[in-house]
């Protein structure tokens, strides 16, 4: 049995790694700091976790990123064939206010990589890079892993750190592997991030009438589902060799692209007055659905992102299963 220790074990990511792995017959050790030692706050359907924690196939390690002791004292315990590092603040609007929390993130990777240089077991590592390290580009471009970087937030900043210091420990004879994800959703997107956002704002309206409010309609992402993108990094810690990896669905659609398909969902045509920025409004039979609030509105902010996963889809053999419409379904329903 092949044992795989996941950080950030219980955000959305790291959920739907923790039934992938079960599901294939891996001892998982889930690492919590102490401030949250309570099982996965997702314990339903597929994700109850109950009978693996009682046979003691999941376990719960205490312990932080930013303890090397805690770090060194789980690998010397568990002594896991296989780390993935999912644990990160994931929140880019967030970043700005508390850059320092994404700092330290990056502190925490670092500490985790010694602690494996340390240990007597050499694990292989999953090292969960972003699309958000390429920042704004124009709309001809396909991004894949040979386009240079460009992060223009702290939260990218720290991962464009970590996705280098990875590499750089890669040369030395880690076996280190970074995932370029774009974005990701799921049925337990946590209701701070916009796709989330829409899909209970849709649910609200039609009980209350109250129309949800947006930042930039225009903005463009590539929108995959999060349990299609999970086995994507557990196959890149089956390859022979470490290397990087886009994984995306090579399709873009705006804000207002996901707030249309969220209320089709649920059999309501949304419109939109024709105006732009502020002053637009989208209707549902001249009544307002969504409008925009420059709150919501990111400094520096990034406008596109299309991902390249041509090399996964090659080497890896991945390719999403989910489409852009039914990861919308998916989520309001």
């Amino acid at each position: 049995m092949k044992t795989a220790l996941i950080t950030g074990f219980t955000g959305q990511d790291g959920t739907f790694l923790t039934r992938l792995l079960l599901d294939k017959g891996y001892k998982v050790i889930g690492l919590v700091r102490r401030v949250s030692t309570e099982p996965p706050r997702r314990v339903r359907g597929k994700f109850d976790f109950t009978d693996a924690l009682g046979s003691e196939q999941l376990v719960l390690a205490d312990g932080d990123l930013l303890s090397t002791s805690s770090l060194n004292a789980i690998l010397r315990q568990y002594q896991p064939d296989e780390i993935y590092n999912l644990a990160w603040q994931s929140h880019v609007g967030l970043s700005f206010k508390t850059p320092e929390v994404s700092m330290r993130d990056y502190e925490g990777y670092v500490n985790l990589i010694t602690a494996v240089e340390n240990s007597a077991k050499k694990s292989r590592i999953y090292q969960a890079s972003t699309s958000e390290m390429f920042g704004d580009r124009d709309e001809s471009t396909r991004l894949n892993e040979l386009t240079p970087l460009k992060p223009n937030s702290p939260y990218a900043i720290a991962k464009t750190a970590a996705h280098y210091y990875g590499t750089m420990k890669r040369k030395q004879g880690m076996f280190i592997s970074n995932g370029i994800l774009f974005n990701h959703e799921s049925e337990i997107r946590g209701g701070d991030f916009v796709t989330m956002k829409i899909a209970n704002g849709v649910r609200n309206w039609v009980k209350t009438g109250e129309p949800i409010r947006l930042g930039n309609l225009d903005s463009k992402r590539d929108w995959g589902y999060a349990g299609d993108y999970v086995e994507g990094m557990w196959l890149m810690l089956q390859q022979d060799l470490p290397d990087d990896f886009v994984l995306a669905t090579g399709e873009t659609h705006t804000i207002r692209d996901f707030a249309v398909a969220a209320f089709k969902a649920v059999g309501y045509e949304l419109v939109s007055n024709g105006k732009s920025g502020v002053e637009e409004v989208l209707t549902v039979n001249g009544k307002d659905a969504v409008g925009v609030d420059p709150q919501f509105y990111r400094p520096n902010e990034v406008g596109y992102l299309l991902g390249d996963a041509t090399k996964a889809w090659a080497e890896l053999h991945w390719k999403p299963k989910h489409n852009f419409e039914s990861l919308v379904t998916l989520m309001v329903e």
